[in-house]
């Protein structure tokens, strides 16, 4: 995804933070390579299967965002899996076959929906769904959702954004970007216009698109990056 980087300024100049960072930059290139092994074996033997998309997304909170083996829990009373640190539960996460959810919004709003249903019934307060190419992360908040993480894990650079999901990131809250440097603006349209788009919001994916997403195309088309999000370029 485009300029996957931390929001908030305060957070991003910690030492520690700007440590774990480059934890996360240093993993990635291995995790990646080890997310294309486990694709590649789940074809072999037929359609992609949830378990290959566990598999990964295990690999992913162990060996990149420093998660214990012992505090990634599976199949814990239904949830695919809970995170636990200290002994509480910090972040369920429901998982789906790979390819499942990218750009079916009908889908990744079921995978929600379940992901909330078993994060209420464990107490815990953030939840994620993924389906080993997209992954989406959300602190539940007064009977809604506030964004944690958007990103794809289909990138050969690591989304650092990632570290909102840390056993060192986990716990703190995240903030919402409030003022936005004039030179990012564009870099964040595309992200957000990349979300739009998994979820087939874009006008010409959505005939009945909503107001927002129209300003949102009009934006990108005025600054020219229509082309960075991949749907929706202007002729």
């Amino acid at each position: 995804m485009a300029d996957d980087s931390i929001g908030d300024g305060t957070v991003r100049h910690l030492a520690s933070n700007q440590k774990y960072i480059a934890r996360i930059r240093a993993a990635w290139p291995a995790f990646a390579a080890r997310r294309q092994e486990r694709l590649r074996q789940g074809g072999l033997f037929g359609p992609a299967v949830e378990r290959i998309a566990e598999n990964i997304l295990e690999d992913l909170f162990v060996s990149v965002l420093d998660w214990p083996v012992a505090n990634v829990n599976p199949q814990v009373d239904f949830a695919d899996i809970v995170l636990t640190r200290l002994g509480l539960k910090w972040l369920v996460v429901e998982a789906k076959r790979p390819g499942a959810l990218i750009g079916h919004r009908t889908a990744i709003e079921g995978a929600l929906a379940q992901a909330r249903r078993y994060a209420a019934d464990q107490r815990v307060k953030t939840v994620a769904v993924s389906d080993a190419i997209m992954l989406y992360a959300a602190d539940v908040v007064g009977g809604g959702l506030r964004s944690r993480v958007w990103l794809s894990l289909d990138t050969q650079r690591a989304p650092e954004d990632l570290w909102w999901l840390s056993v060192h990131g986990i716990y703190r809250p995240c903030p919402d970007l409030v003022d936005i440097p004039e030179a990012h603006v564009g870099d964040v349209m595309v992200r957000l216009g990349i979300a739009a788009k998994m979820l087939g919001k874009m006008p010409r994916q959505n005939a009945s698109a909503a107001y927002a997403y129209l300003e949102a195309h009009r934006s990108l088309q005025q600054l020219d990056r229509l082309p960075d999000v991949g749907c929706c370029v202007s002729q």
